[in-house]
């Protein structure tokens, strides 16, 4: 179904990093829309400090009563209605080598998906590249999420984020 395929790799968001370098994270209810959805913040923590991020979760629902209210549901509301094939109105435009990379890569895999999916894994396949040609080079014994390095222009002046 579509689920904003397409954008999400066109335009990651700031949780993109650590999604990407499995860092701890938490979401958190924090208002709702004035339709009346909820609203989300997540908690982010340095890699295997799980325990603080849950820490400041317990504190910050303690603290507030987001946690107690619910989604205001209309009884006797139908469901709207769900393309599970929609995707973009014109296919994408796939270059032959990318198609011919994805390919190789779904047969040394054993996977056999169908034509949509594999044009879903064409149109992603130059941003997931781009994202690992970013990623140094390391030894074997270094922990590859302990080598993301924020870009210079992300950074706070004197400041270090990760590494």
């Amino acid at each position: 179904r579509d689920i904003g395929f397409w954008e999400k790799w066109q335009k990651p968001s700031i949780t993109t990093v650590f999604n990407v370098t499995a860092g701890p994270t938490l979401m958190l209810c924090n208002g709702y829309t004035t339709s009346g959805l909820p609203l989300g913040m997540q908690v982010a923590g340095r890699p295997f400090d799980d325990a603080t991020v849950l820490r400041i979760g317990y504190a910050y629902e303690r603290a507030t009563s987001w946690r107690n209210r619910r989604p205001s549901l209309v009884p006797g509301a139908s469901a709207a209605a769900v393309d599970a094939h929609a995707g973009p109105e014109t296919p994408p435009v796939i270059p032959a080598e990318t198609r011919r990379l994805v390919e190789m890569l779904l047969e040394r895999a054993g996977l056999r998906p169908p034509e949509r999916i594999i044009l879903q894994l064409c149109e992603a396949a130059p941003y997931a590249l781009a994202m690992a040609q970013r990623i140094p080079a390391h030894t074997w014994e270094d922990e590859p999420m302990n080598t993301f390095v924020f870009p210079d222009s992300l950074r706070p002046k004197g400041k270090r984020l990760c590494r």
